[in-house]
């Protein structure tokens, strides 16, 4: 599917942004700490089947985000899809070809959501974070912006067929960055710390939770 200047891109984005705002209360925080151009990898942990949409709402950037290959097999869907920023990968995401092509999505100057502990969470918990993510940051040397989802989990956990209405909150901590000498090993960490920092911030910040 075509989609000239991304307008598709927008509008979808336009749209949900409303009804996220709406309807969950959605609040992002920390915005600027995602670069406004240039390859950049955004590391959220993993709540709900709204995650892509929530960390790309706030942003004035397009986001790219890795999905299931088998959902690209329908025409009209893989359209759909790419159209909003899929990128097509098998199970093993970071398979020798796929690794290949999220690490060409940050080369080009995209910004891919990639989600450290691989799959939601069952009980609302954080997992520990792999560190496939930062393989496709050093690699393509970009750096890693650490995005905390709240409340999303409570919205659609997955044992849930439908969502139900609960507040929202994103938050984007400050980038990471493979230039200043670290590994993947050492961003993974990093990122894992960012995550209970957020947190924390949220859990103290009352105007974070409740504006």
């Amino acid at each position: 599917m075509i989609d000239p200047g991304g307008w598709i891109y927008s509008a979808f984005r336009f749209l949900f942004r409303y009804l996220f705002v709406a309807f969950f209360d959605y609040r992002s925080f920390g915005v600027r700490n995602v670069p406004p151009k240039g390859g950049v990898v955004l590391a959220p942990n993993h709540q709900s089947f709204f995650d892509p949409i929530l960390v790309g709402l706030p942003l004035r950037r397009r986001i790219s985000y890795a999905g299931r290959d088998s959902l690209f097999r329908n025409p009209i869907v893989r359209g759909a899809l790419q159209s909003v920023g899929g990128v097509p990968v098998s199970r093993d995401a970071f398979a020798a070809g796929d690794f290949k092509r999220l690490v060409q999505v940050v080369e080009e100057g995209g910004a891919l959501v990639l989600f450290p502990e691989g799959t939601r969470t069952r009980d609302g918990a954080r997992g520990k974070p792999r560190r496939g993510f930062a393989l496709v940051a050093e690699r393509a040397r970009v750096p890693v912006v650490p995005v905390l989802i709240h409340g999303a989990h409570e919205a659609w956990p997955r044992e849930r067929k439908l969502f139900r209405r609960r507040r929202i909150r994103v938050l984007y901590g400050a980038a990471i960055d493979p230039r200043e000498g670290l590994t993947a090993d050492a961003m993974t960490d990093r990122v894992g710390s960012a995550w209970s920092a957020l947190e924390e911030r949220l859990r103290a910040s009352p105007q974070l939770s409740s504006s």
